[in-house]
């Protein structure tokens, strides 16, 4: 359960469980079924699992971060320090970055707004940082590079791509895992 905000999901709880006691103790939350607070424990119970929805509801949900911030940082610094992750500002940039290139190259279609996209990123920073040496990964950013995806016929976001000696091999569409990536690059 890494990324869990524990301290704000406790105190979610608490303030919840909290209020329905005091609900339940007034006997004054009634609802289309009847009193479901029909005492202070019930209304506790309805409280603390309203807490548990409104601590979820400010950003303190599981599942957020699949590292914490310190492992992300120093992932991604240690994938940039190997040159294998190059996040494209332009277009005229692809060709040298990809098609020119000698060795594999895994363009990730992404934009920041996309969850599957977020989640794919620490799986290529472990990509990069396994195999930075024999491979090269390329970031388009399909909002700021519109034309190439475009170009590539992205209908969908993650999509991977990999282009060996400026051909495309392998078109993935997905959030997909390191293993898949490993075998698709294996091919």
């Amino acid at each position: 359960m890494e990324g869990l905000d524990y301290v704000a999901l406790l105190v979610g709880v608490m303030i919840g469980g909290g209020i329905g006691v005091l609900l339940g103790w007034v006997r004054c939350y009634p609802s289309a079924m009847g009193h479901l607070s029909s005492g202070r424990y019930i209304g506790g119970l309805h409280g603390a699992l309203l807490g548990v929805l409104l601590a979820g509801a400010v950003g303190c949900t599981p599942g957020q971060a699949t590292q914490n911030p310190t492992e992300r940082s120093l992932t991604a610094v240690k994938a940039q320090e190997s040159n294998a992750i190059i996040n494209l500002g332009d277009e005229e940039a692809f060709e040298e970055a990809v098609l020119n290139s000698s060795t594999p190259v895994v363009v990730d279609f992404w934009a920041p707004w996309c969850g599957p996209c977020r989640a794919q990123s620490p799986i290529l920073d472990r990509l990069a940082n396994e195999r930075g040496d024999d491979i090269r990964i390329v970031k388009v950013n399909v909002d700021e590079l519109s034309g190439l995806a475009r170009r590539y016929h992205i209908q969908a976001i993650p999509t991977l791509m990999i282009f060996q000696d400026g051909k495309k091999m392998t078109h993935l569409v997905g959030l997909q895992s390191l293993e898949d990536l490993n075998q698709a690059l294996e091919m």
